[in-house]
């Protein structure tokens, strides 16, 4: 910012540090440099530390960041648990799509249309999250296979580029997962 800013002619004046763009000298230059790599330096440390608490929470249960939980789960005393209602649904979803060979499209309707609550519905209704869009909180054909396409289901947690995997939170066996993942692709190939 402040080199764009010297570029357009406008100076920074820094009064704590004693730092005048508009004397455009070497000692000027030499505090700005310092000043912005210890800056860098302490954002690096930020994100190292935020990764690292997160990683430790996700290994020790906890919830790991943000309001939204993957469905499926939910907080409870501060750790993260399977919500079996949820988990209920899942599985019906999941028996409906392999073995009665429902299509996404009419999971969505039956979710709808059954009134299965989405993420987004619980925690409006729980005034945590204030969404304007009705549509925004039903169910569709992109939740849906989302939901069946995501490793939670095997007891995966991913924050960032760190994945572990947990099997108290795992819902469905590997081979159910892998016969959603094959269901799925050679739909897609259609």
């Amino acid at each position: 910012i402040i080199k764009d800013f010297r570029e357009k002619g406008i100076n920074i004046c820094i009064k704590k540090e004693g730092i005048n763009t508009r004397n455009n000298d070497a000692n000027t230059q030499l505090q700005l440099n310092i000043l912005s790599s210890i800056a860098e330096y302490e954002l690096s440390t930020i994100m190292t530390r935020t990764l690292s608490g997160m990683y430790n929470s996700i290994k020790n249960g906890g919830v790991g960041g943000g309001v939204i939980k993957q469905y499926g789960y939910k907080k409870l005393d501060g750790k993260l648990v399977i919500d079996e209602a949820e988990k209920a649904v899942i599985l019906d979803v999941v028996d409906k799509y392999l073995n009665q060979d429902y299509s996404i499209l009419q999971l969505t309707d039956y979710l709808n249309e059954s009134g299965v609550e989405t993420r987004y519905r619980k925690l409006v209704d729980s005034k945590i999250l204030d969404f304007k869009l009705p549509s925004d909180l039903l169910w569709t054909t992109s939740t849906v296979a989302r939901l069946l396409h995501k490793k939670h289901l095997i007891g995966f947690r991913k924050y960032g580029k760190v994945e572990l995997q947990d099997e108290n939170f795992r819902i469905i066996t590997d081979a159910t997962f892998e016969a959603l993942q094959e269901k799925m692709a050679s739909k897609r190939d259609r």
